[in-house]
This record gives structure tokens, sequence and C-alpha cells, in this order.
């Protein structure tokens, strides 16, 4: 892991449980263990996430009156090499997407979807970097049985689905143990005499 990441890491402090999963998500997205999230924020945590600038990418999909944002956050390489995919590709055209190698210009145009449905397109799936024998199958664009749940519905032999799902998990595990560190390194700078006088 990126020495930037881990140390943003051990800067972060975690001050609710939302926070902190936020920050596991987001980290796993810098990484490179996963593509991209779909996460919603609070004002606090979004200055946080936007420290990780030079390896993610941010669209903001809305704000709410609280001031919580929904961002769509993904890993630029990532992201890129499965939108290049030509059944991918080919797909997204099939459902309205124009027909482009700018992966930018497709994730406009499903930042736009997200923004008028509170409902997920179904494609969403390829973005998140779910395999693509799943989100097919999820479509009903290829008959493969069901075979499991993960994070997401697993169609088909589930090898390639389980060794992805360990991929997101792993990314995640390294940034909840650096987020235990620092949360305890927080607590030992707790000012002891000031609490127990």
């Amino acid at each position: 892991m990126n020495g930037v990441i881990k140390s943003w890491a051990l800067s972060s402090n975690c001050s609710s449980a939302r926070a902190c999963q936020c920050y596991r998500k987001v980290g796993a997205v810098a990484s490179g263990h996963k593509t991209s999230e779909i996460l919603s924020v609070r004002d606090c945590d979004y200055l946080k996430v936007l420290e990780l600038n030079n390896f993610i990418t941010i669209e903001t999909i809305s704000t709410n009156s609280l001031g919580i944002r929904k961002l769509f956050v993904y890993n630029k390489k990532s992201l890129e090499a499965v939108l290049k995919r030509k059944v991918v590709k080919r797909i997204l055209v099939d459902l309205g997407y124009p027909n482009s190698d700018d992966y930018k210009v497709l994730v406009a145009h499903l930042v736009e979807k997200l923004k008028q449905s509170d409902e997920f397109p179904h494609e969403i799936g390829f973005f998140l970097g779910y395999p693509i024998k799943d989100v097919i199958g999820y479509m009903g664009l290829k008959s493969l049985p069901h075979t499991k749940t993960l994070s997401w519905q697993v169609y088909g032999s589930p090898v390639l689905s389980d060794e992805i799902f360990c991929k997101f998990c792993e990314g995640q595990n390294q940034i909840n143990r650096l987020l235990e560190i620092a949360s305890k390194e927080n607590f030992y700078d707790t000012d002891f005499d000031r609490d127990f006088a």
C-alpha cells in the first residue's frame, strides 16, 4: 500500500462508525483494491476524503439539506480498465451510453442517471468492479444460475467472484487496521491529567 494512503489512514479520526466505514471504503478504492464506491458523507468526512484526490476521483451525485453528499468515488486506473472491455462497452452502448473510448464520458453518463433516480441502474455493477459475468447474469443478458450472494449476486462459477470479493475485503481490512492504530494513538494522546483530576 502506498505510503501516502497509510499516512492518510493513520491521521484519520474515526469519530463515528459511519466515518470509519467511509474511510475504509475510500481507502480501498484509493489503494486500488476496489474500483469504486458510492458513499454518503458528512462535510467533515468529505474534507478527509478530498485529501486522497491524487488517488481517487470524486463525482458528487447530490447534496441534501443537511449537507450530506452522495458521492461516486473511483480509482481512475481500475475503472478505465473495466470500461475498456469490449463486452462492457457494447452493453453500455445498448443501454444508451455514448459510444466513447473516454471513460470520463461514461462516468458522466452514469452520474447523470444516478442524479435522475433514487434507484441504481443494473449496469452500475460494471462501474463498481463486480465480475462481468455476475453483472450480465443479474441483468438477465445470459442465462447463468444464481450461485450465491456476496456484496452482489453471484452467477455461474463463484471462483472469480470469491477472488474479487476477497480483494475488496483485503483493501478494507488493511485500512481498518490502520484506523484502529490511529484510534488507539488518539486515545493515548488524551490529556489524562485533565480528565482524571
